[in-house]
This record gives structure tokens, sequence and C-alpha cells, in this order.
């Protein structure tokens, strides 16, 4: 029996999407098969981060910059899983990315203890190095601090005894990154498992206004603009007025703003997934629209795609990223632009028997992948030969 701790950063609202969603079910695959799992979260520490988080923030190296907030919230965190860790009895330590190391490692040296006595490892869940995918996130990155970030990213992944990156797509750019020209043995390439969702019912009548859900946390790297542009070009140039639903964590106003400013007649509804990660709300929300779409196009895997192709919706998905390795012919994959956006958002909606197509193609690329029973128990076979 292995006993694991697993290190992350997500607060309540983000173990809904993406990341802390897929490890959160990994955890209970792992607890089914007879392993003790401790998921550590932010969740789990708000009071230090309460306290610390403003005085790290004041204390370090002004070069940081607009970085020190989120490097703050991992050292704290980093540093508060390694008191954890030290009391139990734990064979893996499971990071969910390399800057949470740092405060890991530093509470180890303070106490002068050199051999940790459990295997440990990372997973780069970003399209590359986790220091890119900070950078795609909004965040300036003076060239001297990006070249710093990635040589102390390096180090980190050489000296871990496993990395793993959810799509192959994601591992060749992270060695790019780094500057790796092979692969290391115990880096691997890692998958989430199939969306365990109800199908859509076949005949699902249309909505009025019809409805277009997109699914993440507000980010520069989801492109949202994108999609309130195809909107706007759809009502102007197809005179198709439809609704953009944006379900995801994050301050809205910008969004409602640029909105506003383009003229579309419905406002995009943006709000959070309601509901809790483990439980079928998403069902729920994707039951009421009628086409699915994303404008991302750095998904290092895309487990909200995956969702929409599993529940059978016609799909509109920026090509870019790892999405066509993730999605096969699930999903309608577009350039990344608004107009081709706006294009596949009329012809499915006027075409019934494209759209009919377009959800057979979901169901059928779904079927062929795996379930988190067999995904969960590869990586534990992943972790039993290191």
């Amino acid at each position: 029996m292995m006993n694991i701790l697993i290190v992350t950063r997500e607060n309540e609202s983000d173990k809904k999407y993406g990341l802390g969603k897929s490890i959160q079910r990994i955890a209970t695959e792992f607890k089914k098969m007879g392993h003790h799992i401790h998921y550590f979260s932010k969740t789990d520490c708000d009071s230090a981060h309460n306290k610390w988080h403003p005085r790290l923030v004041r204390w370090l190296p002004a070069c940081l910059g607009v970085l020190s907030g989120a490097f703050s919230e991992r050292l704290i965190q980093g540093w508060m899983a390694a008191k954890i860790a030290r009391k139990g009895q734990f064979s893996h330590v499971w990071f969910q990315d390399p800057w949470l190391c740092f405060g890991f490692n530093a509470h180890y040296l303070l106490k002068a203890t050199w051999v940790k006595p459990f295997k440990w490892g990372v997973s780069e869940h970003g399209l590359g190095s986790f220091a890119w995918a900070v950078k795609q996130d909004g965040l300036f990155l003076s060239d001297t601090l990006y070249k710093h970030l990635l040589r102390y990213e390096k180090k980190i992944l050489l000296k871990a005894d496993w990395v793993w990156s959810p799509s192959q797509s994601a591992m060749t750019l992270l060695l790019r990154d780094i500057q790796l020209s092979q692969q290391p043995k115990n880096w691997k390439v890692m998958p989430y498992g199939h969306p365990e969702l109800s199908a859509i019912s076949p005949n699902s009548p249309p909505n009025s206004p019809p409805n277009i859900l997109a699914l993440g946390r507000i980010a520069p790297a989801k492109n949202y603009k994108i999609l309130i542009d195809a909107i706007y070009l759809l009502q102007t140039q197809y005179h198709i007025e439809a609704q953009l639903i944006i379900l995801g964590g994050g301050d809205k106003n910008i969004l409602m703003e640029y909105a506003l400013k383009k003229g579309v007649k419905y406002p995009p509804e943006i709000r959070e997934l309601l509901g809790r990660a483990e439980d079928k709300s998403i069902e729920q929300e994707l039951e009421r629209v009628d086409i699915y779409t994303s404008a991302c196009h750095v998904e290092s895997f895309g487990l909200a795609n995956r969702e929409a192709i599993a529940y059978g919706l016609p799909s509109v998905i920026s090509a870019g990223g790892a999405s066509c390795e993730v999605l096969g012919d699930g999903g309608w994959l577009v350039s990344h632009k608004a107009q081709y956006f706006a294009s596949a958002y009329y012809h499915l909606l006027t075409n019934p028997e494209l759209q009919m197509f377009w959800k057979k193609q979901a169901l059928n690329a779904a079927q062929k992948w795996p379930n988190w029973k067999a995904t969960s128990a590869h990586y534990e076979q992943a972790l039993l030969t290191l």
C-alpha cells in the first residue's frame, strides 16, 4: 500500500475545473485501490496564507514584480506541505507544479534534513514549462527573470523521481523549453481519464436564443474575447443572435465591458460552475446548451473539452496545443480566429444534419478513451515501479 501526499495550490473554486478535478478523481481511485491519500490544497492551510502571503509579497525581491503574489502562494503551500510530510510516513509526495518544491525544500533545509524518506515527483500540467504557462496567464516576465525561472525549473525536474505531462505535445514542449534533447526515462506522458457523463438526448430541442458554452477560469490563455468577437460576427454577418455562457471563476468585468462595446445583443452570462467538483453539475450545464466552444490554443490536455465531447455536444475548439492529439476527430477544430468560430457556429445552428454528425463524432471518439479506473491503474503502476 502506498501513502501519498498530493500537494496543490488549488482552492475550492479551482477544484471544479481541469487540474484540480483530474487529480481529485485519480486520488479517489487510489483510495478505492487501498492506498492512503492526503490531498493537501490551499483550503487546508488558509490561515497560513492569510497570515504570511501579504508579508512575503512585501519581502520578496523587487525583481519578481507581479510574480511575487503567485510565488509567495506556492512558497507558503510548499512550506506547509513539508510540515505535513515530516509528521506522516509517506511513501510518495506528488507536486502539482514545480514552484511548490521551493517552499517544501526550504523547510527541509532549515531543519537540516538532507535525505527525504520518500519518492517525490512533479506533474507539469501546462503546455510546456511552468514558467511559460505562467506567462500565458498574463503575468509579465522579463527575459532575465524568465531565464532564471527556467533554470530553477530544470534543476527541480532533473532531481525528481518522476515527471509527468498529460500529453505528448506538452511533454515535447517542456523538453524544448528547458533545453533537453532527449526525454529522461522517468519522465512519462500520463493522460487523464474518460469523463463519466451521461450522453446527450439525440432529440434535444434547440434553445432560443441559441446557447454557446465555454468553460474555464477567466484568464488571458482562454481567449474569451475571441468568442465574444465570434458571437458578434454571428450576429452581424450571419444574422443569428446567440448567447455566450462562460462558466469560470475570476473577474468578469473586463469581458462584460468588451461585449458591451462590441454591441452583442445578448451580453455573456458569466458565472461560477455550481456544485462541487465530484458531482454531476456539469451535466446540467451541458444539457441546456446547443454548442460547446473553446478558443484556448495552448491546452496541454483540455478536460473541459473532453467533458463536452463525452456528453455528445457539437464542439467548436481551437486547433492549437494538444487538442488534435487529445480529442481526435471528436470535435470541430478550427483556426484561432473569430471568423472561423462564427462560421462553424452558423453551420451547426442552421444544419441539423451537420449537428447530428458532430454529436455522433463526439460520442464515437469518447468511446475510445480509457476510463478513470484504467487511467488510475496506469498511474499506480508508474509509482510502484519507481
